[in-house]
């Protein structure tokens, strides 16, 4: 997190501050995206493919502390979001998702893989992985932020960039939020 925030310093510092520096980013919850209408309307236009997640809403029964998300819906859950021939550089990933406890979390981790395809080098890609659990030992579900920095610098302006995430252990996994960002 200290490098982040140098980085970021530096961005600023430089003059670079103008604008929105994600290319895409977005909390699911009360303050943020509430609705399966407003993903649909906001994220899945950069969702390529899709094989088993989906909008998890239970809060008529529960209320906002069941925490609404993106979730794995079956064992293996795979979906990718593309972004082509980028407007403006993304260096982080950072993702916000659910850890939980008790059987229906067992195992639970999803992989995610950050392709980017350099247009400036011959269509040279360059790959960066992190892998999250969704479970942990505490008796309540918490939030959690993770930060993945692309390899090599990561995407330019003008780059492709893939990140496919997918279910690698368990039968469920709770994404609240991702940032495709600068810095």
């Amino acid at each position: 997190l200290k490098q982040i925030m140098k980085k970021k310093s530096q961005y600023c510092a430089n003059g670079k501050s103008e604008g929105n520096p994600c290319t895409l980013a977005f909390i699911i919850g009360p303050s943020g995206i509430s609705s399966h209408q407003q993903f649909t309307s906001d994220v899945s236009p950069h969702i390529s493919e899709n094989d088993g997640w989906g909008w998890d809403d239970d809060i008529k029964g529960y209320g906002w502390t069941s925490k609404l998300g993106w979730v794995a819906k079956k064992a293996g859950a795979k979906f990718v979001i593309t972004f082509k021939k980028l407007h403006r550089p993304v260096r982080m990933f950072t993702l916000i998702s659910m850890k939980s406890y008790g059987e229906k979390w067992k195992g639970s981790s999803a992989r995610f893989t950050a392709a980017v395809s350099d247009q400036s080098v011959g269509n040279r890609t360059v790959h960066t992985t992190m892998t999250v659990a969704g479970i942990h030992d505490s008796a309540t579900s918490i939030s959690y932020t993770n930060i993945m920095e692309l390899e090599e610098g990561g995407a330019g302006i003008g780059d492709n960039l893939k990140l496919e995430i997918e279910l690698v252990g368990g039968t469920t996994f709770k994404i609240q939020g991702m940032m495709f960002c600068s810095f």
